[in-house]
């Protein structure tokens, strides 16, 4: 039976990758290349890691698998829980392989929290894990990784201004655990398929874009000489953990490595709840203290400025293992919040990461006043109109190319849980926060730890026997990669895959795919809700130390 080897880049980019091949520094890469199928993989809708993860292991958009950003909207609720492996609503890559009988491995691919038992082989969760939570199958695999190796899912320090080189050291180290990790996996549990997945490009590119890029307008040379060959190295890194990765499988095993997302320079914030306010689709409650607060929010005491001085100041922590429902309480009574909205006069409101807007419609939202139907094509249609004009007040130029509307992204029966507007900023170099934030502005300077972002192109890149040398592909997209998996080992696809098998990597042409019916896959979970209030409240944490939220 052919065996195969997923390696999940997050954030990798052959924007990074081609110039550093060409300087020599990526010679795994570059044997890939030469010798096996590559091209770039189209992402998701927005393109963030849960969304992007969950369609590349489900094959299908989020429509189906239910999964739209790090956070996930609550049916008949104003409320968004973080997003976790426990909400997605169809089989896995993984789970399809231990039903036809083979045995398959994963290892810290994000969206496997809570980890699902398989049948003779493994799980060990990713980036969605709360701190100190389980978080294999089998059990006892946790300690025997932490024993030998230190393992641990995510950096346990956060990046601050002024200590680059010490996050960069955190970085190395943590990409090197993986590794070591992922070797001994293999040869004490060998596979049909095993798929590990490695962040360091994602955490060094977003750290440190200002300092390898030349036209970021936060570049400066000084730094640059310092840092800038910090992304490189992590690249590096990954390129001698593949080498290892593929010593260690075989040449008989089928290497695909692939990317949730590509990257990018990211500059500004879109504070897109007061660009809603502002053009009178959102109103907050009166009341003295409802406009106390308000006052207070245009000065700027908002939640986000309040988190970069605690963070300037080294005081984060005194929110450290605070409650979910402490810390909202705390929030909600100081900070003009989602609690102020008057929902009775409120038509649109934002969430999300990249500049996700939701109606807040009638029968779908719990105090919904815009009716669904010819109310609901026109309102959209405004707000998206009135989009179109926004411009940056630094360079007066245009900063949306496009907006799209639910269903030309989405389908499936999980699609009334999707945004109505997605944003396409210019350039992808804008994004939007994900609380009421910004005080007056409507864009504003980016987050002190942050200047790269997410772009829609990610990698694809297929090695082994059967597959065809020096193979360019085009149009591929991250709801391929299960289908392709699939039918390298010779098994049938699931009819409701919205992915293709890509046939051009192949040396000669297979026949096409079989296709099974799986009768309404629900998951392997047991339990919709993977968190505790407290596990919620540290992977919101988590989160935000990571800039994403």
């Amino acid at each position: 039976m052919p065996r195969v080897l997923l390696i999940a880049l997050d954030g990798a980019t052959f924007d990074v990758i081609r110039p550093l091949i060409d300087r020599g520094r990526l010679p795994t890469f570059a044997r890939l290349l030469a010798e096996g199928a590559s091209g770039e993989l189209k992402s998701t809708y927005p393109a963030v890691t849960p969304p992007a993860f969950a369609s590349m292991l489900t094959g299908c958009n989020p429509g189906k698998h239910g999964v739209y950003d790090f956070f996930s909207r609550l049916p008949n609720a104003y409320d968004f829980v973080p997003s976790s492996g426990g909400l997605i609503r169809t089989e896995a890559l993984h789970q399809i392989i231990a039903r036809h009988g083979l045995t398959a491995g994963v290892m810290n691919i994000p969206m496997t929290f809570p980890p699902a038992a398989l049948p003779g082989g493994y799980v060990v969760a990713g980036l969605e894990t709360p701190p100190r939570a389980a978080y294999t199958q089998p059990r006892a695999l946790q300690q025997e990784l932490e024993r030998q190796f230190g393992y641990r899912i995510e950096l346990d320090r956060w990046y601050r201004p002024g200590e680059e080189a010490s996050e960069m050291d955190a970085i190395l180290s943590l990409a090197d655990v993986h590794r070591r990790a992922a070797l001994h996996l293999m040869a004490s549990r060998p596979s049909d398929f095993m798929g590990v997945a490695f962040r360091a490009p994602d955490h060094a590119q977003h750290y440190f874009w200002r300092f390898y890029d030349p036209d970021h307008p936060a570049y400066d040379r000084a730094e640059a000489d310092r840092y800038g060959d910090f992304i490189p190295r992590a690249y590096e890194a990954c390129d001698r953990a593949i080498a290892d990765l593929m010593e260690a499988a075989g040449s008989d095993a089928t290497v695909v490595v692939t990317s949730d997302h590509g990257f990018g320079r990211e500059t500004k914030m879109v504070h897109l709840n007061n660009w809603l306010r502002r053009g009178g689709f959102m109103h907050f409650k009166g009341g003295a203290l409802g406009r106390l607060k308000q006052s207070a929010f245009e000065l700027g005491l908002t939640v986000d400025n309040a988190m970069n001085l605690l963070g300037r100041l080294h005081l984060e922590k005194l929110f450290t293992g605070v409650s979910r429902t402490t810390k909202a309480s705390i929030f909600s009574r100081v900070f003009l919040s989602y609690d102020d909205i008057d929902w009775t006069r409120t038509q649109a409101y934002a969430r999300g990461q990249i500049g996700q807007i939701f109606l807040n419609v009638r029968g779908r939202e719990p105090r919904g006043i815009v009716a669904q139907g010819a109310e609901y094509i026109a309102t959209r249609q405004r707000i998206i109109d009135e989009l179109m004009k926004l411009r940056d007040p630094e360079t007066s130029e245009l900063i949306v190319e496009r907006c799209h509307v639910r269903e030309e992204l989405y389908s499936g029966e999980l699609a009334d849980a999707a945004p109505d507007i997605v944003i396409d900023w210019k350039g992808m170099e804008y994004w939007s926060f994900d609380v009421l934030s910004g005080g007056r502005k409507i864009i504003g300077p980016n987050l002190l730890t942050r200047s790269g972002g997410h772009q829609m192109n990610g990698i694809f890149l297929a090695h082994g026997p059967g597959i065809a040398a020096d193979t360019r592909l085009t149009g591929a997209n991250i709801v391929d990669v299960a289908p392709t998996v699939l039918q390298l080992m010779q098994l049938p696809v699931p009819d409701h895959f919205d992915g293709r098998v890509l046939m051009e990597i192949f040396r000669e042409r297979p026949p096409e795919a079989q296709r099974e019916f799986v009768a309404a896959a629900a998951n392997a979970y047991s339990d919709d809700d993977a968190y505790s209030a407290e596990d919620e409240a540290a992977v919101r944490e988590r989160l935000r130390q990571l800039g994403y939220l």
